[in-house]
């Protein structure tokens, strides 16, 4: 194995238990509960950040033990201090800094940083859905044993407990009861604890990342949060609770299934985004793609049309997931990438000025038009946060448009890749700031900027779609409820 400072901390480690090493990362992955944006200025030196307790989490679960010693504070934060300061040799020879350092870090702060009620409505969304072409939720209960709603109560209420435990440690009366509850919990969703469980060797033979890549790859306890070793289960990272149950047990369900996530793609997050966007009562009108007739031939229209006023909306949604080797900057990864966001660009702007109102027009009133108020969104399930530039200049070349044409610019600013979770913030709650940011960002020309899930685009107000208002008062085990009501905390977001 080639040696750095990460593998040389992995050799200090195996004096410590594997007890005290997984003690001390539960404890400081629980700061990170309650809270979604970390305040990175701040808490910095107080409390290790989440993707430095994950590498720290790998190193430990490496580092089979030779001695027993108890971990103690001033070991574990010189550890913590190694892991902040270490520099991939990638990012050192590297010729895109800017890039490449944005890429190893923004996916990590983003995914600590989501609003996860939305992301378990989206999924139980997914998990359930069923049509004459597919049966998602009886896929999904053959494969793991249990509902997708038993997940999401399991860890909804897991995280509130932790919660409330890290609030109440000094509590008796609380303590006493703890006992009881995580009994409880493990005897109720005992599928759902060895779905999202693995033993420390398979753990091991899991993690795919060579030394230089630890801090930023993608890691086991993303799908597998709970450890087990020595014939007792560990929870090491409670703030990965959220993320085991959604995007990384979308990857576990169609793993090697190339036929099963194309149908998803099609039937299900279509129909996903066409949902919350009508249940939204946003726009005026919205449509759903539809097949039309050009001469003898027959063709689609984009995934979904809306229309607000003399704004015309287009949607085209892309199951496509970043490879995960773009956040340790494997060039090969990310120029698939770029081709693919580019190539749906593409589409989306020959949609948008070569067929509406020339093709096919899905309105019930025809809209006077012009290229100022035709907008583009392709949505992604996860953003790789690649240069913007990069995939439009890809999108230009296939197009046969010269970058400083106004074709182009129109491209750059009417044509836009959003992350869903951006739209959710948006249409299940009742903000009509989504259009206004699609036009500020155009009319201060911000070409490469990403459009993202902040305080605007929040949908914090009021909850306009009324069956994820329902989803999220049923997230909540009646026990723990029951048991939080005894404290007279209300800690569920």
């Amino acid at each position: 194995m080639e040696t750095n400072e990460l593998t040389e901390l992995i050799t200090k480690l195996k004096r410590y238990s594997f007890e005290s090493k997984m003690e001390k990362c539960q404890k400081y992955s629980e700061e990170h509960l309650d809270f979604f944006v970390i305040n990175i200025s701040d808490d910095m030196d107080k409390i290790p950040l989440p993707w430095e307790l994950e590498t720290f989490t790998v190193l430990s679960i490496q580092a089979k033990e030779w001695r027993n010693n108890e971990l103690d504070e001033v070991v574990f934060r010189k550890a913590i201090n190694t892991i902040r300061d270490f520099v991939p040799e990638k990012l050192k020879k590297s010729e895109e800094k800017f890039r490449d350092i944005f890429l190893t870090t923004v996916g990590n702060q983003f995914r600590v940083q989501r609003a996860f009620s939305r992301e378990l409505y989206r999924y139980n969304y997914y998990f359930n859905f069923s049509n004459e072409e597919i049966d998602v939720k009886k896929s999904f209960e053959n494969k793991f044993n249990c509902s997708y709603k038993d997940f999401c109560v399991f860890v909804s209420s897991l995280w509130s407990f932790l919660v409330l435990k890290r609030k109440k440690k000094n509590d008796s009366l609380y303590v006493n009861k703890c006992v009881k509850f995580i009994e409880y919990i493990k005897n109720k969703y005992k599928k759902v604890l060895e779905n999202l469980s693995c033993s420390r060797d398979e753990y091991i033979k899991l993690l795919d990342l060579g030394p230089d890549d630890l801090t930023n790859g993608t890691k086991p306890s993303y799908a597998y949060p709970f450890i087990k070793c020595n014939n007792k289960v560990y929870l090491p990272l409670p703030h990965l609770l959220f993320i085991a149950i959604t995007e990384f047990l979308m990857f576990r369900f169609t793993e090697g299934d190339h036929e099963l996530r194309g149908v998803l793609g099609k039937e299900v997050l279509e129909n996903y985004l066409f949902h919350i966007i009508d249940k939204g009562k946003f726009f005026d009108e919205v449509k759903q793609e539809y097949e039309y007739n050009k001469g003898k031939k027959k063709f689609r229209t984009i995934d979904i049309m809306a229309k607000k006023g003399n704004d015309i909306v287009f949607f085209d949604s892309k199951s496509t997931v970043p490879n995960s080797k773009i956040t340790v900057i494997d060039e090969e990864a990310i120029e698939k990438n770029c081709k693919i966001m580019a190539k749906a660009c593409v589409q989306m702007y020959k949609h948008l000025r070569q067929k509406f109102q020339l093709e096919y027009d899905p309105f019930s009133l025809e809209v006077e038009t012009s290229s100022s108020n035709l907008w583009g969104i392709v949505v992604v399930s996860v953003d790789s946060y690649l240069k913007r530039d990069d995939i439009y200049q890809k999108a230009a070349i296939d197009l046969g448009i010269a970058v400083d044409s106004l074709d182009y610019e129109w491209l750059c600013l009417h044509v836009v890749v959003v992350e869903l979770s951006v739209l959710e913030g948006c249409f299940l709650g009742d903000n009509n700031k989504f259009l206004d940011n699609i036009k500020e960002r155009a009319t201060q020309k911000k070409l490469y900027s990403f459009v993202t899930n902040n305080d605007t685009l929040s949908g914090k107000k009021v909850i306009v779609n009324e069956e994820f208002q329902l989803f999220q008062n049923g997230l909540m085990d009646p026990v723990l409820e029951e048991f939080v009501n005894n404290f007279h905390e209300v800690i569920i977001k």
